[in-house]
């Protein structure tokens, strides 16, 4: 009878153990439109956009889904198909009443990126071209004169030091 007991009683247990470890799992996702606007809302689209296992669902959350989707396979595999995670938040500004918020992504596979939020007339969405670091040519390829033409992404802001030709700040700005 003790027996019985005992063993009823790890069965129960273990059911509960289960169910436990699945309310833990899942992740409830916001659809886009029950977002408001500012720093939280930036960070809940970036996590719900990390916790999309399918890659074209997180279309969802990027700012300019057909242009991504076009070029989709030209992303590397990391970014398109790895589930990353918040690591940190970098900054969050508002320029011209648009905002936009950096947090560092980390990967299964040790390796770190930048996922940048930013606002739009539809919510805050992701930015895919910076999260992927898409460009038609690597900066490598590009200084060593291999590609003569690319696309790419960079991030510009005034300096204190503007050697010629850039020392005409109406013209450069």
């Amino acid at each position: 009878m003790i027996l019985i007991l005992l063993l009823s009683a790890l069965v129960g247990v273990g059911f509960w153990m289960r169910k436990t470890e699945q309310a833990a799992a899942t992740i409830v996702i916001p659809q886009p439109d029950d977002l408001g606007d500012g720093i939280e809302a930036a960070e809940k689209v970036a996590r719900s956009f990390l916790a999309e296992p399918d890659p074209s669902k997180r279309l969802q959350w990027v700012r300019h889904p057909e242009q991504v989707s076009e070029r989709f396979m030209s992303y590397p595999e990391e970014q398109r198909m790895a589930i990353g995670k918040v690591d940190r938040m970098l900054g969050h500004q508002t320029d011209s009443g648009r905002s936009l918020t950096g947090f560092v992504v980390s990967f299964p596979s040790g390796n770190l990126g930048l996922l940048e939020v930013v606002g739009t007339p539809e919510g805050p969405k992701v930015d895919w071209d910076a999260y992927a670091r898409y460009g038609t040519a690597s900066w490598e390829d590009l200084l060593s004169g291999k590609a003569e033409r690319a696309q790419v992404r960079v991030f510009c802001q005034p300096s204190t030091e503007s050697p010629p030709p850039f020392n005409v700040p109406e013209k450069w700005t």
